[in-house]
């Protein structure tokens, strides 16, 4: 890494407040006589601008305002080298120098190329997970303070966050992402700690084994994987009797067929103890049994998936028909299980979430990291 980088890197600059509005001008004429009136400039300060909402995940970044209801942008979590063309993503590097390296070409990308707006004019806030990286997080939020000028960096837990767009206060969550999946409960809007647990198996362990499960598919790009998990692949098996059909894939060079035992067998991996760790049922039975007794059979009702991967066709009704077949092999065949009613995707819940908190008065002073 050049010296010019790090230096950079390490440079302090001020944070400006406020900006002052460009005053306007209007002229009127009329027989006679014109009239020329000039407006008052006014001070405009970082309460009168959205703040940005970042939501930080291991594969895709979801990028917005405070007070929209979509994210204006999901790019992947990396950064493209020029020399090369190879992807270098932000949780895979270990160095924090390299790691602020990456992380001032991400934002530079975000501010100047995609979101086209001026970094100290806005605050920013980080939705951090549970089992997220802490020296991630600290070293984009000095990236953005010492290169970008932001004036504040909020940092909020996702799960605490996502309880705005669901309206509630209590519900079970099951974060399914690219390389882990977590579950943990938040009772009264406070997170139960002791039933937080976590796999190291997601979408990526997923594309892995559709790899296996292909012939020549070494022959693929991870990409090419990816879509063909997201538009041929099932969580869920089909109806006793019934195949599924094999389904061409077409590379550019040639065509690869896509074998319907790994478009619908692909995701077992999920649901299945193996030496990536605990299934995902599994990871639900552990929450529910270190909550507190009387919260059980409510947060068994009040499920919420998270994440890209529980976004997979089929995977809502896998994982219930998994938890009570788990229920009847340990004898709690009255447990029911349900999922609490969400009209946003899963994949952009906590972005929404922190979108709505954020818009609203005297959130900063509360989450001011």
């Amino acid at each position: 890494m050049s010296s010019d980088v790090v230096r950079k890197l390490l440079e302090r600059k001020d944070a400006t407040i406020s900006r002052t509005r460009v005053t306007t001008t209007r002229v009127t004429s009329s027989p006679g006589h014109t009239t020329t009136t000039i407006a008052a400039s006014s001070t405009v300060t970082l309460s009168d601008r959205p703040v940005l909402v970042l939501h930080f995940g291991s594969r895709y970044t979801r990028a917005g305002f405070a007070g929209e209801d979509v994210p204006r942008l999901m790019l992947k979590t990396c950064v493209t080298e020029e020399a090369d063309g190879s992807e270098k993503w932000l949780f895979d590097v270990t160095n924090s120098i390299e790691r602020k390296a990456l992380l001032y070409k991400f934002f530079q990308k975000l501010y100047n190329k995609q979101l086209l707006v001026k970094s100290p004019e806005h605050r920013v806030l980080l939705c951090k997970d549970y089992t997220s990286q802490d020296p991630f997080f600290e070293d984009a939020v000095h990236v953005l303070q010492d290169n970008y000028s932001v004036p504040e960096v909020m940092v909020s837990y996702s799960h605490e966050l996502a309880l705005y767009a669901l309206g509630t206060d209590s519900a079970l969550f099951v974060d399914c992402g690219d390389r882990t999946t977590h579950c943990i409960a938040v009772s009264k809007t406070y997170p139960i700690v002791k039933t937080l647990a976590f796999a190291d198996k997601g979408a990526s362990t997923v594309r892995r084994r559709l790899r296996e499960m292909i012939e020549d598919g070494d022959a693929l790009s991870e990409d090419d994987v990816e879509d063909i998990q997201v538009r041929a692949c099932f969580a869920c098996h089909p109806p006793e009797g019934v195949t599924s059909s094999d389904a061409p894939y077409d590379i550019g060079t040639r065509v690869l067929t896509v074998p319907g035992s790994a478009r619908v067998c692909a995701a077992d991996t999920l649901f299945t103890r193996d030496d990536d760790g605990a299934s995902v049922q599994e990871l639900v039975a552990h929450a529910l049994n270190n909550a507190p007794i009387d919260d059980r059979k409510d947060l068994a009702q009040r499920i919420v998936l998270l994440g890209g991967t529980s976004h997979m066709r089929g995977f809502g009704y896998r994982l219930l028909q998994e938890l009570q077949h788990e229920a009847q092999g340990e004898g709690e065949e009255g447990t029911t299980y349900g999922y609490l009613e969400c009209p946003f995707p899963s994949n952009v819940i906590v972005w929404i979430g922190a979108a709505i908190a954020s818009a609203l008065p005297n959130f900063h002073h509360q989450h001011t990291d």
